[in-house]
């Protein structure tokens, strides 16, 4: 299992604090979910979602993130 943070408006896939990639072979991959959702609430992320994807890349879950600004 995989998981990412992508902005479902752009689609670009988060891979360090300010930096997006359109490709998520580049894209940073989290250990966990929590860890996923706690960088995203850190960086108050605005339009995301959190991707686990299967170790072969085919998408299982994607799940918006409310993250007040």
């Amino acid at each position: 299992m995989r998981i990412f943070l992508r902005n479902y408006q752009t689609g670009k896939y988060f891979k360090t604090h300010g930096t997006w990639t359109e490709f998520m072979v580049e894209a940073h991959e989290f250990p966990t979910s929590d860890s996923a959702i706690q960088v995203a609430h850190e960086l108050r992320l605005q339009n995301i979602e959190m991707l686990v994807m299967s170790d072969d890349g085919r998408p299982m879950l994607g799940t918006k993130l409310d993250i007040q600004p």
